[in-house]
């Protein structure tokens, strides 16, 4: 077989160099890529004598298999890197699972030995009829508040909701006043409740309710047609106190 004539490969590698003067510094296969495209530049020059393409053509195969291989091999060694990396994150993930399944079955077996303090009977016997006494009491308290002006009634399960939020629900319920009516009205502002005393046609449950969080919570007290009650100036107990 002819050799490829060296000069006119070293000219093709001349101009190459020319248009790429950082071709040397190209790692092994981007050179191997840049003598394929000389090669198959000579082998398709219809200047070069056919042995000389023939021989380059040759020579262009060798190096796209090298390259095929090359690249091959390449993703083989990926492949076997990911699974090495698989691998090694599972041996990581099973050990860190017997770590916690460990760490587990000694905290349920420290909270099943734990030793929880019991009450001796006397105390428990004790603090029942407490609790039973405290409850008979607020009921006789809340059967008594019945018998109480409706409007000092609500006026007091008002003080005790601002006071106690929802625990009061249950006293304020057997006063005998709406715990979700008395809720609903602290929620509107006076310029609303003393508008919906004022618009009211006759008298209903939920006016005392408003009334009294006028009273308690704002301070304004209302005469029966919802507008603020002023003391009279000229009363002779106003006086006195003045």
């Amino acid at each position: 077989m002819e050799n490829i004539d060296v000069q006119d490969i070293d000219a093709q590698d001349a101009e190459a160099e020319e248009t790429e003067p950082n071709r040397r510094g190209k790692n092994s296969r981007n050179r191997l890529k840049d003598r394929l495209k000389i090669l198959d530049t000579i082998a398709l020059d219809p200047k070069v004598r056919a042995s000389k393409q023939a021989d380059a053509a040759l020579e262009a195969s060798s190096i796209e298999k090298l390259l095929f291989q090359t690249e091959r091999e390449d993703k083989v060694n990926k492949t076997l890197t990911l699974n090495a990396q698989l691998t090694a994150q599972h041996e990581q993930d099973v050990a860190e699972i017997a770590r916690l399944t460990k760490a587990n079955a000694e905290l349920q077996t420290r909270t099943a030995q734990r030793v929880v303090e019991q009450i001796p009977d006397d105390r428990v016997q004790g603090l029942q009829e407490q609790v039973s006494t405290l409850e008979s009491l607020l009921k006789d308290v809340s059967a008594l508040s019945r018998s109480v002006d409706i409007e000092e009634r609500t006026r007091a399960a008002v003080s005790l909701i601002v006071k106690h939020g929802k625990r009061a629900m249950s006293v304020v319920e057997e006063m005998g006043v709406s715990f979700s009516s008395v809720v609903t009205a602290l929620q509107k502002s006076e310029t609303e409740l003393l508008g919906l005393l004022q618009q009211a046609q006759q008298e209903g449950p939920a006016l005392p309710v408003y009334r009294a969080v006028l009273s308690v919570r704002d301070s304004v007290q209302v005469d029966g047609h919802g507008k603020k009650h002023y003391p009279d100036v000229f009363d002779d107990g106003y006086a006195k106190e003045l």
